[in-house]
């Protein structure tokens, strides 16, 4: 098994980088094979003391000129070039080639970073059976996002986090309509993709399709529609009469019923009064 992981750049790195000569960097190489301007890399595995780590592994530096507003550590400060190291195990290659190979993992930490925000970085219990259906659960769903961006999503959401991505797609409302043998999936006018999606979406039978639009058609305001009367209610005989008159605060009487409109049910304010004489009588 071959491994490319990150290695520190520790003071015996930046002491073994100091030691290169000049003519020992190569030109670094991108992803098409062609030359990478303003890199190069160089080996340092016998510069190191690695007798406490595994046998083969090797280590290989790439230095860059830094971008605009780039922080720099003062012994990058000194010659001006930005330095990163990784370890690998790979003995055969040229060391332009196990550097690109080893950049091209940048989107594999991506997708390790939106799995944690996904669910991946908590466990909800102590349990191990219940972390494992937890874990693939989360699995499961990191690859369906990593499909839909590569597959459905415009170019405005491809980049989101997850975050973002809940916020502005997967929580949005939306409405499955069926009619001239078709499913269309009705989304809110103000969805916040940029540009409105359009065309449809594959489902079901193969003679069969979903429509993907947008509904633009505007909503009924709800703010200050006239609301439905109340019910009537008549007075139960059975009941004691309430006075009518309003009383100050301490009297024997209660105040008349207010009722609260559009609501159905009548609220009743009443006033509690201390009886005098025997709390027997009471």
């Amino acid at each position: 098994m071959q491994y490319s992981v990150g290695f520190a750049v520790t003071d015996q790195v930046r002491t073994a980088i100091s030691r290169v000569p000049a003519k020992a960097w190569t030109p670094a190489v991108n992803a098409e094979g062609g030359i990478r301007n303003g890199g190069d890399v160089a080996e340092i595995t016998d510069l190191l003391d690695l007798s406490r780590w595994p046998a083969g592994m090797r280590v290989i530096i790439r230095r860059e000129r830094p971008h605009p507003g780039a922080q720099l550590s003062l012994f990058e400060e000194a010659d001006g070039w930005r330095y990163q190291a990784f370890a690998t195990n790979t003995r055969v290659g040229q060391l332009a080639f196990l550097e690109a190979r080893h950049r091209a993992h940048a989107r594999v930490e991506d997708r390790i970073r939106h799995a944690k925000d996904s669910g991946l970085g908590r466990f909800p219990s102590r349990e191990f059976a219940i972390n494992q259906a937890w874990l693939q659960v989360v699995t499961l769903a990191a690859d369906l996002t990593a499909w839909l961006r590569l597959l459905a999503l415009p170019d405005t959401l491809k980049a989101c986090e997850p975050k973002a991505l809940r916020y502005r797609l997967l929580h949005v409302p939306a409405r499955l309509t069926r009619g001239a043998r078709r499913r269309r999936l009705r989304l809110p006018g103000n969805l916040a993709l940029g540009r409105p999606p359009q065309g449809h979406l594959r489902c079901g039978h193969r003679h069969s399709r979903t429509d993907l639009s947008v509904d633009h058609r505007p909503r009924p305001p709800t703010i200050g529609r006239p609301r439905r009367p109340a019910p009537q209610r008549h007075a139960d005989p059975r009941r004691a009469q309430i006075s009518e008159t309003p009383t100050a605060r301490g009297s024997d009487a209660v105040s008349p019923p207010h009722e609260s409109p559009g609501l159905g049910f009548v609220v009743v304010r009443m006033t509690l009064v201390p009886l005098r004489g025997d709390a027997s009588t009471v």
